[in-house]
C-alpha cells in the first residue's frame, strides 16, 4: 500500500492484528492508501487474561478501540469514524467461542459499520501472499506454520498452545531456559550464565525464585525472556547456544512438513516454495532470523523479502470486503 499524506478521500477501514503480546492498528482510505499505524501492549488499560493464553474480549475491544482512536487522530481522519468497516486478525479467534465473543464487543464500539474478526495467522498470510500460495512460518510468542497450494488446500503445522506445542517459538525458549537454570541449580544439568540474566529479568532474589515467579507470569512475559537467551547463546554460552540450536530444529521441522505437504498436493512447488517469515523473532532483525535466512536455500525454499505486517493484510481485506 502506498503511503499518503493527503486526508481520507470517501470511508476508512481499520486493520487490526492482536496477540497476547501487542495490538497493531493499520488504517487506510478507499484507495488503499496508508492514512496511519499504531500500535501499543495488550495488557495496557486493565486487560487481564481470560486465560493462560487469551485475553478478555470485552478489554481487549476497548484496547482496540483506543488504539484505533488515536490512530485517527495521528492520520487526521478522526471525523471519519466509524469507519465503513473493519477486521480484526487476533490470537485465539479460532477458537468460535472467543471470536464470537471479541466480534460482539468490538460491535459495541461503534467503531465501523461492518466489522468482521478471524485469527492472527490469516491476516499475516494475507500481507504475505493474499490470494496465492506459499509457506507463512511465525516465531513470536508462539510458534506455527501455515501452508496453502494453489488450490487453497490448507495444512497448519504447530501452534497447539503452550502445553502441546509452540516449539522454537519465545516462550518455549524462556520456559526452556528456566528449565536449564533450574537443573543446573540441582547439579542435573551443565553450569550456565542464563540464571544471572533470568534472575534479574524477572526480578527476583535467586533462581530459587523462579518456579513462583513462572506461575504468576502471562505468557508475553516469559516469552520477552527470549532475547537475553539468545544474546548469551551469541556470547558462547553453551545452554543457551543449544536452546538456540534446538529451536531452530524445531522451526526448521515445521518448514519441512510443509514443504512435504505442498509437494504431494501442488506441482508447482516441486520446485522452490515461497516462505515467509513473521513474529517477534522471525521479523527482519529478529533473533532467529538471519539463522532461519541461511537454512531456507540448503532445504530448497525460497525467502519471501520483506516484513510481514499483518494489520496491513487486515486493513487490505477489510477494504477488500467492505468498500464496495
Amino acid at each position: 500500500m502506498k503511503q499518503s499524506a493527503k486526508r481520507p478521500r470517501g470511508p476508512i477501514f481499520v486493520g487490526v492484528d492482536g496477540g497476547a503480546t501487542w495490538i497493531r492498528v493499520f488504517l487506510v482510505d478507499r484507495l488503499g492508501a496508508e492514512l496511519a499505524a499504531v500500535q501499543g501492549p495488550t495488557g495496557a488499560t486493565g486487560v487481564r487474561p481470560a486465560s493462560s493464553h487469551r485475553p478478555a474480549a470485552d478489554a481487549v475491544a476497548t484496547r482496540i478501540e483506543e488504539l484505533v482512536r488515536r490512530a485517527a487522530n495521528q492520520g487526521g481522519c478522526a471525523d471519519a469514524l466509524p469507519a465503513r468497516g473493519l477486521l480484526a486478525g487476533f490470537s485465539g479467534a479460532g477458537s468460535p467461542e472467543y471470536r464470537s465473543a471479541l466480534h460482539e464487543a468490538l460491535c459495541g464500539t461503534d467503531l465501523a459499520a461492518e466489522v468482521r474478526v478471524t485469527t492472527d495467522i490469516n491476516v499475516a498470510y494475507m500481507d504475505a501472499f493474499a490470494t496465492q500460495p506459499g509457506m507463512l512460518l511465525i516465531s513470536g510468542t508462539g510458534s506455527i506454520l501455515v501452508a496453502r497450494n494453489e488450490a487453497g488446500s490448507e495444512l497448519r503445522v504447530g501452534g497447539w498452545g503452550p502445553l502441546l506445542g509452540d516449539e522454537g517459538s519465545g516462550y518455549w525458549i524462556g520456559m526452556a531456559a528456566i528449565r536449564a537454570v533450574m537443573k543446573a541449580l540441582d547439579g542435573r544439568g551443565p553450569t550456565t550464565g542464563l540464571g544471572e540474566d533470568l534472575v534479574q529479568a524477572a526480578g527476583v532474589a535467586g533462581p530459587r525464585g523462579l518456579p513462583a515467579w513462572c506461575e504468576a507470569s502471562a505468557r508475553w512475559q516469559i516469552s520477552a525472556l527470549a532475547p537475553r537467551v539468545l544474546e548469551q547463546a551469541e556470547d558462547g554460552d553453551e545452554v543457551a547456544d543449544e536452546i538456540r540450536r534446538a529451536a531452530l530444529r524445531a522451526l526448521l521441522e515445521h518448514l519441512e512438513a510443509g514443504r512435504t505437504h505442498l509437494e504431494m498436493t501442488s506441482p508447482a512447488f516441486q520446485r522452490t516454495p515461497a516462505v515467509a517469515l513473521a513474529g517477534g523473532l522471525l521479523e527482519p532483525g529478529g533473533g532467529l532470523r538471519a539463522d532461519l535466512e541461511e537454512a531456507l536455500p540448503r532445504l530448497g525454499l525460497l525467502l519471501r523479502p520483506g516484513q510481514v505486517r499483518p494489520e496491513r493484510g487486515a486493513a487490505a481485506k477489510a477494504l477488500e470486503l467492505f468498500g464496495a
